[in-house]
C-alpha cells in the first residue's frame, strides 16, 4: 500500500504478506498432465509452505519453518495470497481472533473470524 493512501480501519503496527504455497517432490508440471489424462484435478502436493518453508507437520522442517515474530498487544495487517496449485487452504492463528477488512483487494465492512478458507473464486482448467 503506498505511503500516501489511507487505511479504512485503525492503522496497523505492521505489515506481512503470507504467501501459502505447496511443495512437490515430483514435477508439478507431470503431476498435471496425469490428472488431464484421468480428467482429475492434480493429486496432492507433498507439503505446505508459508513464504516457501514448510509447517511444522514434515520432516523436511526441523530446522527451517516461518515465524513471524510479533508484539504483544499490537495489531498487525497480514494480507494472505493462496498461490497453490488446487487447494483451498485454512488460515488460523492458535489462540486468536483477526478482523478481516479486505477481500481480493476489495475493503469489506470488518467481520471478526479465528480461521479463513482462502480458495479459488472461479472454476480452474487443468
Amino acid at each position: 500500500m503506498p505511503k500516501d493512501e489511507t487505511f479504512s480501519f485503525p492503522q496497523p503496527y505492521q505489515e506481512a504478506n503470507l504467501v501459502l504455497g505447496e511443495w512437490w517432490n515430483r514435477d508439478v508440471e507431470e503431476a498435471v498432465k496425469q490428472g488431464n489424462k484421468l480428467g482429475l484435478p492434480p493429486a496432492m502436493s507433498d507439503a505446505h509452505t508459508i513464504n516457501g518453508k514448510p509447517g511444522p507437520l514434515f520432516p523436511c522442517s526441523e530446522k527451517h519453518t516461518y515465524a513471524l515474530e510479533v508484539e504483544s498487544g499490537k495489531t498487525y495487517l497480514l494480507r494472505i495470497v493462496n498461490a497453490a496449485l488446487n487447494d483451498e487452504l485454512f488460515f488460523t492463528i492458535a489462540g486468536h481472533n483477526m478482523t478481516v477488512v479486505e477481500i481480493d483487494a476489495v475493503y469489506v465492512k470488518p467481520f471478526t473470524t479465528n480461521t479463513l478458507i482462502i480458495a479459488l473464486d472461479r472454476p480452474q482448467t487443468f
